[in-house]
């Protein structure tokens, strides 16, 4: 009982700790600028000199996404707090607090991290038995399958072609159809693979939801591996794909990002390709290099193509690895739908 109120309190104090920084985000970066010139002194005037202009350019991106994590961590540790089951979930809410350790913004978040992999380390792990996911048939008619497939990717890569040719005036105007468009033929094609993938998410809905949130956290870990060293090679946090969705209308961008793009794309990246492509490695890298490449295609030079495309390729591989495992559509749209929300939820503070 006094493990489970522990783990209640700390987890709101953590929660009101990350939101209290993101509502005063510029007094928070400002201190931690000072801090820094503090602690760093001894490395010379050059090297803090150019932390602080990374913290003030970038900090804004940088301790929304860290305090957004730490919110969704405590969170995660609270409902299964309340759930009764920290015992049950002992290695997951122990990797949960050396996440907030990593992404903790102040000492008491810090304090708190570590006393939670303390209480944690000593936690018997109570095993339970679970009900294991097992990927839906492979669809009978190939043929039908794989003519619906050829259209519904010419139909996504006419765009390459014709794009270049509208008007700036009517881009906008011209994109919302055409989306409009493609997520009608999308829907329409393959209605039967997605109705049984709703189906099948309704029927398994826990199973789905723990198997489907980590393999995404793992492939989240990895993509800011690959994107911090995205990072030092072009010297830009941002690519010139999110530049533009930023520079759009939020009531533009936030359907499309988590309505539109989940549907389509991995119609199009995950449904088509793998209809197509039958080995599972070689399906799995071409998908995500085919979808980070087309993120990164407007990149100012080849090298920043190549290191931009490596983040997104590795979400995209994510998306590819959990359908193979699933052989169902929604649930690689249901991740990229989650990615999208949270993506779309950190440019709001970034705008």
């Amino acid at each position: 009982m006094k493990k489970k109120i522990y783990f209640i309190v700390t987890s709101l104090i953590g929660i009101m700790l990350s939101l209290s920084i993101l509502y005063k985000l510029d007094s928070f970066i400002a201190d931690q600028i000072s801090i820094m010139q503090d602690t760093y002194s001894m490395l010379g005037t050059e090297y803090v000199e150019k932390l602080s202009i990374m913290i003030q350019t970038h900090g804004r991106t940088i301790y929304t996404g860290i305090n957004l994590i730490s919110i969704f961590l405590y969170i995660y540790i609270l409902a299964n707090t309340l759930k009764d089951k920290i015992s049950e979930k002992r290695n997951k809410l122990l990797a949960s607090s050396i996440g907030l350790f990593l992404t903790s913004s102040n000492s008491i978040m810090e304090l708190i991290a570590v006393i939670n992999i303390g209480i944690l380390a000593f936690t018997k792990h109570e095993k339970v038995e679970k009900e294991k996911l097992t990927p839906m048939p492979v669809p009978k008619k190939k043929k039908e399958t794989t003519k619906k497939s050829i259209i519904m990717l010419i139909a996504y890569f006419s765009q390459l072609l014709w794009g270049r040719l509208i008007p700036d005036n009517l881009a906008l105007p011209v994109s919302i159809i055409y989306d409009i468009a493609l997520l009608i033929l999308a829907i329409y094609l393959f209605k039967n693979e997605l109705q049984n993938g709703l189906k099948e998410l309704k029927s398994h809905p826990k199973v789905y939801f723990h198997y489907l949130l980590q393999k995404y956290l793992i492939g989240m870990g990895i993509m800011i591996v690959v994107s911090t060293i995205a990072l030092a090679i072009t010297n830009n946090p941002v690519s010139v794909n999110q530049e533009a969705l930023n520079s759009l209308p939020l009531w533009y961008i936030a359907p499309a990002s988590i309505i539109f793009a989940p549907i389509v794309e991995e119609t199009v990246f995950r449904v088509c390709i793998r209809n197509i492509i039958k080995n599972d490695k070689l399906y799995i890298i071409a998908s995500g290099l085919i979808f980070g490449y087309l993120h990164a295609m407007h990149e100012e030079s080849i090298i920043n193509i190549i290191a931009m495309t490596m983040p997104y390729a590795t979400l995209g591989g994510v998306f590819a690895y959990i359908y193979v495992k699933t052989n169902n559509p929604t649930s690689s749209m249901a991740v990229h739908a989650g990615h999208n929300t949270l993506a779309t939820i950190v440019s709001l503070f970034v705008r």
